[in-house]
Parts: C-alpha cells; sequence; structure tokens
C-alpha cells in the first residue's frame, strides 16, 4: 500500500505520476485525428455544423469551458462553480434541494438565477459516505419565470482560461439525466424546446435549434450560426423561461447539468 511507502519515496512517486500525466496529456493533444471525423461517436453528423468548425478537434482537443453542476467535480470542491468559500469534498457548495427549488416564483417581469439543486433521495445519510457520484442540476420551472444562468464566472476564467483568450464561441447544452430514461412528468427535454413551450437566449439572441451530440446534449443553434458572441464581460448569459404544458396543471421543468464553452 502507498501508506507504507516511506515519506521521501511518497514525494518522488508523486512526481513522477505527475509527470506522466502531463506527457500523456501532451500526446494527446498533439496527436493527429482522423481525416475522416465521422469515425467519432460524439461528433455530430450535420454537416452544416461540421463546415462550420472544419475539423472535429474542437470536440477533443482544443480549449474548452465546462460548468458543470453534476459530481464529482474539481471545480465544485474547490468553490470555482459556485465562487464559495465552501470547499472540500464534504463541505463544498451543496445548492438547494428540488423540494426547495419547486416552491420558487418569481414576480411578473422579474429574473432569477437558476438555481443549483439536488435531489435529497440521491443523498446518503451515512456516517461515512460511499458515494459521491450525484446528477445534480441547474433549474428552472414554469412557476419562476425567466431565469438566468452566466458562464464563464470569473473564477472559471481565473483557472481555465488565459487572459484575454477567446473561444471558438460554441456552446455545448446538456440535459439532466432522467434514471433508467425515465423522466419525470412535466420534464422538458430537447423535443420540448423549440416547440413553443420553452424559450432559449443567449446574450439576448434566440436559439432556434440545436444540433444534437451525444445523450442529452447538444449544440445551440441561432440565426447566426453555432457560433455566439460572448458580452463585454467575455461571459455568455443564458435565459430560459418554461410554460406550462397545454390543458395540463404538471408544473413544467427544465434542468440543464452542464453547459460547455468551445
Amino acid at each position: 500500500e502507498l501508506t507504507s511507502v516511506p515519506a521521501l519515496n511518497r514525494t518522488s512517486l508523486f512526481n513522477q505520476l505527475k509527470s506522466q500525466k502531463a506527457s500523456d496529456y501532451r500526446n494527446f493533444i498533439e496527436s493527429a485525428m482522423a481525416k475522416d471525423s465521422t469515425k467519432y461517436e460524439m461528433v455530430p453528423r450535420d454537416i452544416e455544423l461540421l463546415n462550420e468548425l472544419t475539423n472535429a478537434s474542437v470536440f477533443f482537443t482544443e480549449p474548452s469551458v465546462c460548468h458543470t453542476a453534476r459530481l464529482p467535480s474539481q471545480q465544485r470542491y474547490l468553490g470555482i462553480l459556485s465562487e464559495s468559500k465552501e470547499t472540500g469534498v464534504s463541505d463544498y457548495f451543496k445548492g438547494i434541494s428540488m423540494v426547495e427549488a419547486r416552491n420558487i416564483s418569481s414576480e411578473v417581469n422579474s429574473e432569477i438565477q437558476m438555481p443549483l439543486v439536488y435531489v435529497e433521495s440521491e443523498r446518503q445519510t451515512c456516517e461515512v459516505e460511499l458515494n459521491r457520484d450525484y446528477k445534480d442540476f441547474f433549474y428552472s420551472s414554469s412557476n419562476m419565470g425567466w431565469t438566468t444562468l452566466t458562464f464563464p464566472n470569473k473564477e472559471e476564467k481565473r483557472a481555465y482560461m488565459k487572459e484575454n483568450q477567446k473561444l471558438r464561441g460554441i456552446l455545448v447544452v446538456c440535459l439532466g439525466s432522467c434514471d433508467w430514461g425515465e423522466c419525470e412528468a412535466g420534464d422538458m427535454r430537447k423535443e420540448a424546446l423549440f416547440d413553443g413551450r420553452t424559450l432559449l437566449q443567449v446574450n439576448g439572441q434566440p436559439v432556434t435549434n440545436a444540433t444534437d451530440l451525444i445523450e442529452d446534449c447538444m449544440v445551440l443553434l441561432g440565426n447566426q450560426g453555432h457560433r455566439w458572441q460572448p458580452n463585454d464581460s467575455g461571459q455568455y448569459i443564458i435565459k430560459s423561461r418554461v410554460s406550462l404544458i397545454a390543458n395540463n396543471t404538471t408544473l413544467a421543468t427544465l434542468r440543464i447539468s452542464s453547459v460547455i464553452l468551445l
């Protein structure tokens, strides 16, 4: 076991593993990709998007910033996502429960920041927590009116971006997953995002459609194509408004697990 290795040797071993990891990362980033990008499972088959990107490397080796609610996540444990001093694998900022989120309501024409939400029934109450894999999400509902999600935040810029770095402006949104593929009543999936029940905007511009990637992830499409311009602060403000399903009083909800900027 590692604990039986003398401290000096443990330090040497750690440095060796760290060096090997950096070498593996460089090899991956610098490796040539297949000329036929359709061989990669997650690359979209949409010809329009492929033409905009020119190659598939944007999904694999080019810089990106991920804003994720899911756990385990270094950016949550380090307080980067929440811009909070609540840090650590146990003491990180946990957000609010689904019960609390469902009770949030908004005045007409006001805006609410999408809360970070967890499902209480998924959390263990053991003295020693054995499970740290949680599908948390950013949340919007038909009770909340317009909600906003702004990223990258200042801490994400500091941690993941070089000064004045500009990315391509391609936005990938991943919806909250459903256990065993069974979503709760009122949970908006991709097909409901573009049929009038949900309104989406990025920096004031409407999201008109999306190109599928894998599972519940998609690339947002606007009138200008798949590339979005940041605001003067270098950020993207995603706004959503969820409406009740016609002739149905069930609360309509939108759950976003992650947003990725490429």
